[in-house]
């Protein structure tokens, strides 16, 4: 319903990539959230640019698209000049390129632009920084802008590209207050062009909580910025102020003329002047030159009041209006929006090499290209509904997010959090653990037989991928504590089942034989039926679930076992795809003939995670290294017997090798290998006659 709101007309930013690693295949179907944990999200349209915006902690009534908000590109050639607009749907009655061709995979969003009319081809590149396994990195209130132009013609060209954002400070909107909007006082002033840095930097009033109707309208109130960096020496930068309120942009006769914007705007009142800002970075390119100008959107809102307290933990500021104030993370770490944008910029290569890596592993796989849409796609949906209480332990580290229901402080359905915890598995294994663990300390909100049944299943799948007995045993005592009376009490739960068989598995792992006891006798006096008197229908299986089934691949560190165990057709020849585990990465190869199949698989990286704990002394490392002791295989084709030869990289590795009734192969080696970034492991099968 939300995202059916936002596919209005968006008067807009477009946006494309150069390299052809970070160009997906495939595309996800809707519009694409920009954003990363816990800081809000512009939302992407293709080539209708940016849509609506939610970085005013307003994601239940997000900012429609803003007119102001848009890119383009002007050009100079044989004494003739042109500036278009670099979207379909033009604002202001602009003149608007043509022949734009966008695709988008979060965290990436790209445009193309070939017009005949233009001596360039422009693309265009926005991405939200999403490092795997870094939290702080992929916590950047910040959208990375990088457009490529190239002169495809004989002569030198003069190019500029302008890049115009129309503040949303001011509006915003939260349940039950709806939406609002007021810009009065929201100021814009130009960023100093100093340190290769320019742009226009938007401010709203001071954060004072001075009387308002609802605090909650605060939560618009903040920093935001454009910036851009000088791409060479000779790159000439100008800014300007504006109102989107008027009937055509004050700069565009400039730069439509030159290439330069100039002039400012008053400060900001509703329904009169709606503060933007427009940069612009002028160059002149030599026949066929190719240059990068780099551009950041960044926000910073520290206020993000809540409505009522529940969820909202013991270390909120609550205020007298019976709302909660929770802070997002990116608040203690930077000053301001220009901070953001500065910071995010200086460290823009790393930051777009380490996102996209994820993604061309997929797009080098046949198998796993046209999977990438539904992971990306899914992965969207889960980053951008985490939602961080700010923690009070003042350490260094990230607070304990917990994936909520927009702006109400409501944990996600099971069945869409079950859906989407894959996708947090493999590139966020420690905000799964997080959330969880916030569900099972939630003192302020009751538990009920659906909410703790729902949590133990967490808890089974989290263990199930990662094997994490420390963190098991640190949550074990709240989780058996809470869980227990309410599902001995509640016998027409109807997820009761549920909870019990997973509670019996935890408990086994937990080395609780009480509880384990209890467990068994419940279940043995609960019925036959698998999902209890009611019968919740099983969640349906998430693009990630159903990638993690194809490549079928598991390892288990405490017994030093690797599962391969892929969905595999018998009549395919090949199958080769990425293997993301919460602490591993890496990648399997299958090769199928008619009397000999080959797996291999390679390490490419290992990520050692911290379990969190509240006691400093029971925290530890999981993860590398990388030691298997046993493979358990399952060929596509069953073979009944015949030879196993393993090696590691050339080097032969003895074995000792069973082949089981139901088409498994047991290979046992006499001592583990130990594998590391680059490290192969390969199996062949050699059936017998």
């Amino acid at each position: 319903m939300l995202l059916a709101s936002c596919l209005s007309p968006a008067l807009a930013v477009a946006e494309t990539v150069r390299p052809a690693s970070q160009v997906v295949a495939g595309t996800q179907s809707g519009p694409v959230r920009l954003g990363g944990i816990g800081t809000g999200w512009i939302e992407w349209l293709g080539a209708d640019g940016f849509g609506c915006i939610a970085v005013t902690h307003n994601a239940s009534h997000p900012t429609p698209p803003q007119p102001g908000t848009f890119a383009a590109v002007w050009t100079e050639a044989d004494g003739r000049s042109s500036a278009r607009l670099l979207t379909r749907r033009p604002a202001y009655d602009l003149p608007s390129a043509t022949n734009l061709d966008a695709q988008a995979a979060y965290p990436f969003a790209t445009l193309r632009c070939s017009d005949p009319a233009l001596p360039v081809l422009v693309s265009m590149r926005a991405f939200t920084p999403l490092v795997p396994h870094d939290v702080w990195a992929s916590s950047m209130p910040v959208v990375l802008i990088t457009f490529t132009v190239r002169n495809v013609s004989r002569a030198p060209v003069g190019v500029s590209v302008a890049v115009s954002w129309q503040t949303t400070l001011g509006t915003g909107g939260s349940p039950g207050l709806g939406a609002f909007s007021d810009r009065s006082r929201v100021e814009a002033a130009a960023v100093p062009a100093t340190d290769g840095f320019a742009g226009v930097r938007f401010e709203g009033p001071q954060l004072v909580d001075e009387p308002v109707r609802d605090l909650r309208i605060h939560n618009a109130r903040g920093t935001q910025t454009i910036v851009a960096t000088y791409p060479t020496p000779d790159a000439e930068v100008s800014t300007a102020s504006w109102n989107a309120a008027s009937r055509r942009p004050e700069w565009w006769s400039g730069f439509e003329r030159d290439g330069r914007v100039t002039g400012e705007t008053a400060a900001g009142r509703d329904g009169h002047v709606h503060p933007a800002g427009v940069v612009s970075v002028r160059l002149e390119l030599r026949a066929n030159e190719v240059r990068d100008v780099n551009f950041a959107v960044a926000w910073h809102a520290p206020r993000a009041y809540v409505a009522g307290a529940g969820g909202a933990g013991a270390n909120s500021s609550r205020t007298d209006q019976n709302v909660v104030d929770i802070p997002p993370p990116y608040a203690d770490r930077f000053a301001d929006a220009l901070s953001v944008a500065r910071l995010a910029l200086e460290d823009r290569a790393s930051l777009a090499a380490l996102t996209a890596e994820w993604q061309a592993w997929f797009e080098r796989s046949v198998v796993g290209r046209p999977a990438l849409a539904g992971l990306t796609e899914e992965l969207n949906e889960a980053i951008t509904s985490v939602s961080w209480r700010k923690g009070g332990s003042g350490e260094a580290e990230p607070a304990c997010p917990a994936m909520l229901v927009a702006e109400t402080a409501v944990p996600l359905a099971t069945d869409r959090r079950l859906r989407l915890q894959r996708s947090l598995l493999a590139l966020f294994p420690s905000l799964d653990a997080g959330d969880i663990e916030w569900r099972l300390i939630r003192s302020d909100t009751p538990h009920d037989c659906r909410s703790v049944s729902d949590c133990a299943q967490l808890v089974r799948v989290h263990l199930d991928a990662t094997s994490a007995r420390g963190w098991l045993n640190h949550i074990w005592p709240r989780l058996r504590d809470t869980a227990m009376p309410i599902l001995r009490g509640s016998s027409d739960c109807p997820n009761r089942r549920n909870g019990l068989t997973a509670m019996l598995d935890l408990a086994t792992l937990a080395n609780d034989a009480d509880a384990a006891r209890e467990c068994a006798s419940l279940l043995a006096g609960a019925g036959s039926s698998p999902d209890g008197p009611a019968g919740d229908s099983p969640s349906q299986p998430g693009a990630w679930e159903r990638w993690h089934h194809t490549m079928g691949c598991s390892y288990d560190p405490e017994h030093q076992e690797l599962r391969l165990i892929p969905a595999m057709a018998v009549s395919a020849v090949r199958m080769a795809g990425p293997v993301l585990m919460p602490y591993h990465w890496g990648w399997c190869d299958w090769r199928q003939l008619p009397v000999r199949t080959t797996v291999e698989f390679r390490v490419n990286r290992m990520m050692p995670m911290q379990v969190r704990s509240a006691d400093p002394e029971k925290r530890s490392v999981q993860g590398p290294p990388f030691e298997v002791r046993r493979v358990v295989m399952r060929p596509p084709r069953t073979i009944k017997g015949g030879e196993v030869r393993t090696m590691v990289g050339l080097t032969p590795i003895r074995n000792n090798a069973q082949f089981m009734p139901d088409g498994m192969i047991e290979v046992s080696f006499g001592t583990s290998i130990r594998l590391g970034p680059g490290d192969r492991l390969s199996i062949e099968v050699l059936a017998a006659e």
